[in-house]
């Protein structure tokens, strides 16, 4: 790694080192153990940050992916329910339609048999008529 000049003030005790693109410049001795412990929770704080700022972006975009898959899983719901709702609505006019030929139908029945009741009558009628005419004989 690249090192940078070496300070004037304390050259031959510098130790410097190149992290994240920033020179950081140790001191040696207590005082540099008190930088080093700074610096250590200053990058673990910084680290523990961008890290919990990436979880976010990450569970935002895991959550917009869910949310967006369920708005199409309800919309292919809502056609699939218009679809159904369509096809009943066509049997219950089928069977509407199929009720009045129905009905139409009896009525057709009743009147026919009706006549072939009163055709019935009036031959049986006749044919007693005509027998009794023909023992008058």
């Amino acid at each position: 790694p690249p090192r940078g000049p070496r300070s004037p003030l304390s050259a031959s005790a510098a130790n410097y080192d190149e992290m994240a693109g920033l020179v950081v410049v140790r001191p040696l001795g207590s005082e540099a153990e008190a930088v080093d412990s700074c610096f250590v929770e200053s990058l673990k704080t910084t680290l523990c940050s961008e890290v919990g700022a990436g979880v976010d972006e990450k569970i935002q975009a895991v959550w917009k992916k869910g949310m967006m898959a369920a708005q199409q899983y309800q919309l292919a719901q809502d056609r699939e329910r218009l679809a159904l709702e369509q096809a009943v609505a066509t049997f219950r006019r089928s069977q509407e339609s199929l009720q009045a030929e129905n009905d139409s139908l009896k009525q057709a029945v009743a009147s026919v048999s009706a006549q072939l009741g009163l055709l019935t009558d009036a031959l049986l009628t006749e044919a007693a008529a005509a027998a009794a005419a023909a023992m008058a004989w």
